[in-house]
């Protein structure tokens, strides 16, 4: 009897963990795309009414159906409508990570949608919106708008779990210092004292070093930033998710040679779902435009996660653009204006064996140009096989 209940209580717990990993089962993202992971493989999505050139981002509920989705100007309710209240967003669809949706931990109907701003453009900030999803007969209402965080940051935002499991980490990077900057969202809401961690690169000068994703591995033990333009370096980190502090970091160059000025040089990261290869997107020339790279990281030292260095894949003529881990465990990669996805379909496997699926999915008609650089950004913690989330 007792065993018959240890068993029945294990399996209780693997399928809260499978259950609770839901909520990033719905994406969409570029023209008006989108895929859906509840089915395997993932259903192809056309209805999507938030385009976007790069960062998106989108939530389910625990049962992965589609709560909202925002392009960091709109945010659109699971009827493909504008949400109530969400047409102001002061984000921008030329932004590698452009937003970032977050549940308010302990509440069932709360949510926090952070934007930042693009390189080039005039506003610079973090800002959030909250949606209330009580509101509008149960499609969302935003009940507060654009609420200042912090001025002058990169276009970066990444996302993850609290080692309690419930609190959430939001990460930025100011603009010109070696400032990252941890905030904590609560059940009490965010605090606006960050965590200042002043370690790495000072990135500065012309606005376009900015571009680049920051990513989390799903374990939230590490942080990648990428750095474009006259950078052109990738910065990895650990990261403490107790204190929020960011340390030890180690900086290497994708490009051995010097990438053509007009182009973005590195751009995309993931990690794999064990958290010990890192695969990077690059645009170097217009003769080898979009190149994919993997790397062992597992050392934390510059010169020899460069000695791993390994060239998965260079296409033509595609521009390379957002990766980003499923809930099927694969990578997924963009490249600009292509008419499918590729795909990584076992990154845990260093080298060729890692088995890259160039132009996978099929989207759409090429003229319709459906993808686009970006993927949605979400909370990393999701897509950790291993750990049992808050709900």
């Amino acid at each position: 009897m007792l065993k018959h209940t240890l068993l029945t209580y294990c399996l209780l717990l693997l399928g809260v963990s499978l259950y609770a990993q839901k909520q990033t089962n719905i994406w969409y993202f570029g023209n008006s795309i989108g895929l859906d992971f509840n089915q395997n493989p993932p259903l192809v999505l056309n209805n999507g009414k938030a385009s976007s050139f790069e960062g998106t981002s989108t939530v389910c509920d625990n049962n992965g159906n589609l709560l909202f989705y925002t392009n960091g100007q709109i945010i659109v309710n699971k009827l493909h409508q504008q949400m109530k209240n969400g047409g102001a967003l002061s984000g921008h669809q030329s932004s590698t990570n452009n937003t970032l949706i977050v549940p308010l931990p302990g509440n069932d109907s709360i949510y926090y949608v952070f934007t930042t701003g693009a390189a080039l453009q005039e506003t610079h900030q973090l800002q959030y919106n909250i949606v209330n999803m009580k509101g509008d007969g149960g499609l969302g209402e935003v009940i507060t708008n654009n609420v200042l965080v912090e001025d002058v940051i990169f276009e970066k935002i990444a996302g993850i779990r609290h080692c309690n499991k419930k609190d959430v980490w939001i990460v930025v990077h100011k603009w010109d210092s070696d400032e990252y900057h941890s905030y904590l969202l609560t059940s009490t809401g965010l605090n606006f004292s960050p965590v200042v961690s002043s370690t790495g690169l000072v990135i500065s000068g012309f606005e376009n070093n900015a571009i680049g994703t920051l990513k989390f591995s799903s374990k939230g033990n590490k942080l990648a930033a990428v750095h474009s333009f006259d950078n052109d370096v990738v910065e990895l980190m650990d990261f403490d998710n107790t204190t929020g502090v960011i340390s030890n970091p180690v900086v290497f160059k994708p490009n051995a040679t010097p990438h053509t000025a007009s182009f973005i040089g590195v751009y995309g990261a993931e990690f794999s779902p064990n958290g010990n290869l890192l695969y990077v997107s690059a645009n170097n020339s217009a003769v080898n435009p979009s190149v994919l790279y993997q790397f062992d990281i597992t050392s934390h030292n510059a010169a020899t996660i460069s000695g791993t260095k390994q060239t998965i894949a260079q296409t033509s003529p595609w521009f390379a653009g957002a990766l980003q881990l499923g809930p099927d465990m694969k990578i997924y990669m963009a490249m600009w204006k292509d008419s499918s996805l590729s795909v990584i379909d076992n990154p845990d496997v260093p080298g060729p064996g890692c088995n890259f699926r160039y132009n996978k999915i099929y989207m759409a008609p090429a003229d319709k140009e459906p993808v686009q650089f970006g993927l949605p950004t979400m909370i990393q913690s999701y897509f950790d096989t291993a750990s049992v989330p808050y709900d």
